[in-house]
């Protein structure tokens, strides 16, 4: 599986709004770096996506599926499935 531009989504998601485009690709870019001794990638295939699960008593009572790898889920949904104001 190829990096395609969909991976990405086709907007910045509200999370990213004021974040430094060049700053977060220099970090990303850090973070790929192998520290002396460590693998590259520690945290598994940058390819795979995934989302926020919220469990209660060990079983899924919400859940969000990314559709691409910047597809998470609003703060301000999360805030109102946890009933947080704000």
């Amino acid at each position: 599986m190829g990096i395609s531009a969909n991976m990405f989504g086709s907007s910045r998601p509200d999370y990213m709004k004021d974040i430094n485009v060049g700053k977060w690709i220099g970090g990303q870019m850090k973070e790929m770096t192998p520290a002396k001794g460590k693998k590259l990638f520690m945290g598994g295939n940058v390819l795979q996506i995934g989302g926020e699960f919220l469990f209660q008593d060990g079983q899924v009572v919400w859940g969000h599926r990314m559709k691409n790898m910047r597809g998470h889920a609003d703060m301000d949904v999360i805030k109102r499935i946890l009933e947080i104001e704000g």
